[in-house]
């Protein structure tokens, strides 16, 4: 994982998932918000949330290299999303869109899975023939 100094910490930190090493934990998190912004920004509000939390988490004091400034950058960001995410959620509450999201997620994902396993099985007729010629060799 990259790290970063304290001295180049900003918006564009979040985009690229780089967090100072001793939150490295949370990179993951940031990710997945990352990977989930354009479909759903409640969504990722509360993922960089949960990672500001599990980061205070991880180092407390903010003593790390680029903690502070770190921690700092994504509260910003986090009070600057909470009122526009919020006026766009969907459900009643947060949970409650986090739920949706999954299950929605969940469907396309499994729909797609089954999207290929046909392919696959409808392929083999065609795969096999090559196959058995080049095992004959």
């Amino acid at each position: 994982m990259r790290t970063q100094t304290a001295g180049t910490l900003g918006e564009s930190i979040f985009d690229s998932e780089v967090v100072p090493s001793s939150l490295v934990e949370i990179a993951p998190i940031l990710r997945v918000a990352n990977e989930v912004e354009s479909s759903n920004p409640r969504v990722a509000y509360l993922c960089r949330f949960y990672a500001f939390e599990k980061a205070h988490r991880l180092d407390p004091t903010s003593s790390g290299r680029g903690v502070r400034q770190f921690k700092t950058a994504l509260l910003q960001r986090l009070e600057r999303e909470n009122d526009p995410t919020l006026m766009g959620r969907v459900k009643k509450s947060d949970a409650r869109e986090m739920q949706s999201f999954y299950q929605h997620y969940y469907k396309n994902t499994f729909k797609l899975c089954m999207l290929l396993i046909k392919l696959i099985v409808l392929s083999l007729p065609r795969l096999t023939k090559p196959l058995m010629y080049f095992l004959r060799c």
